[in-house]
């Protein structure tokens, strides 16, 4: 799953920041049910049970979300 960020806040290397914009961005899709961890910076889905880590991709301009194996 990707998320395109403010080039700005990727940038500043404000990733924190970047994830607070990747949550909010799920919110607008409809994605309802998930818990941002912090500051392990993982994010958690629960209606589709999984948990998945931000990796910041400076080249596409946003965040990947990917899953993490248990």
């Amino acid at each position: 799953m990707f998320i395109a960020i403010d080039a700005d806040a990727l940038r500043r290397q404000d990733y924190d920041l970047a994830l607070r914009v990747a949550c909010e961005q799920l919110s607008s899709q409809g994605v309802r049910n998930y818990i941002h961890h912090w500051p392990s910076r993982t994010v958690e889905l629960l209606d589709e049970k999984r948990m998945l880590r931000p990796v910041v991709d400076q080249v596409a301009g946003g965040i990947r979300l990917v899953a993490v194996k248990e």
